[in-house]
């Protein structure tokens, strides 16, 4: 699975995971506090469900077109609206 981490100046940072067969699969990332946003599943290669976390929600909320791909910003909308209907 791809994550996609996003800096405040349009920076990008890929990271390919393999994803555990838990609950929980913890990616370690260097110089983590200087990404503003992540994004779960980038490019949409696999079928999972998105949480996004605050700092991530207020990024997007300002920055949604830095998502890239239509498929992305959609990615991002979906799993907003998601976790409002879920409550």
């Amino acid at each position: 699975m791809l994550i996609c981490l996003f800096g405040e100046d349009g920076e990008k940072k890929v990271l390919e995971v393999m994803v555990e067969k838990a609950l929980v699969t913890e990616v370690p990332v260097e110089d983590i506090a200087k990404y503003q946003a992540a994004l779960v599943n980038y490019d949409d290669h696999d079928f999972v469900k998105i949480v996004v976390d605050p700092k991530s929600q207020a990024f997007f909320t300002k920055n949604l077109n830095k998502a890239g791909s239509a498929m992305n910003q959609k990615l991002v909308v979906r799993a907003m609206f998601e976790q409002v209907k879920d409550g």
